[in-house]
C-alpha cells in the first residue's frame, strides 16, 4: 500500500516525468494484485474456513474498496446467495 501511494503522489507530481508512464502501469499492476489478495481473502472465510459472517463482512469490504474490480460480479453474485 505504500509503494501505491508513493507511485501515485509521484505520477500526481512529476506527470511529464520520463517515467511516469512506466508508474502508472505499476500502479494498475499493484492495484489489480492488491485487489485480488482482498477477494482471495473473502473466498477464504466463504469457502475454506466456512465462515459466513466473515465472508460477508470481506466482501462487503471489498466491494466497497474495489467496486471495479474484475471479481465485483462474482462477489455481487456470492452475496446475493447468502442474505
Amino acid at each position: 500500500a505504500n509503494a501505491l501511494q508513493a507511485l501515485r503522489l509521484a505520477t500526481r507530481f512529476a506527470p511529464d516525468h520520463p517515467e511516469a508512464p512506466k508508474a502508472m502501469e505499476a500502479i494498475s499492476d499493484l492495484s489489480r494484485r492488491i485487489s485480488s489478495l482482498a477477494y482471495q481473502k473473502a473466498a477464504f472465510y466463504d469457502r475454506i474456513r466456512k465462515n459466513p459472517e466473515a465472508a460477508k463482512l470481506a466482501y462487503r469490504q471489498f466491494l466497497s474498496m474495489y467496486p471495479a474490480a474484475e471479481e465485483a460480479p462474482l462477489v455481487q453474485a456470492r452475496l446475493a446467495e447468502r442474505p
